[in-house]
């Protein structure tokens, strides 16, 4: 089993941190916009900050924390690779 926790820790870093930091963030943040605003997308309107936050996530924030997960497992999997390699050669 050991060597599925550096996955593990990986994914949990690059995917399970960023949405709880965007969960906490959507809770805190109001859902609601100033006075004399419309509330909504497009017509000058602006969401609220709590949705606005989940947009940026959408749109930003999956993409990098995606491509984040995919390079981080695979440099842990050729690391491991080569660990393995290493170990061969010098058992042989």
């Amino acid at each position: 089993m050991r060597g599925w926790s550096p996955y593990a820790w990986a994914l949990v870093v690059t995917l399970v941190l960023p949405a709880l930091a965007v969960g906490i963030g959507w809770l805190v943040l109001p859902h609601h916009v100033e006075s004399g605003q419309c509330e909504g997308i497009g017509f000058g309107c602006v969401p609220n900050p709590a949705d606005g936050l989940l947009i940026v996530a959408m749109i930003i924030g999956i993409p990098v924390c995606l491509a984040a997960a995919a390079i981080s497992c695979i440099v842990i999997a050729i690391a491991q690779a080569a660990r393995r390699h290493r170990e061969r050669r010098v058992e042989a």
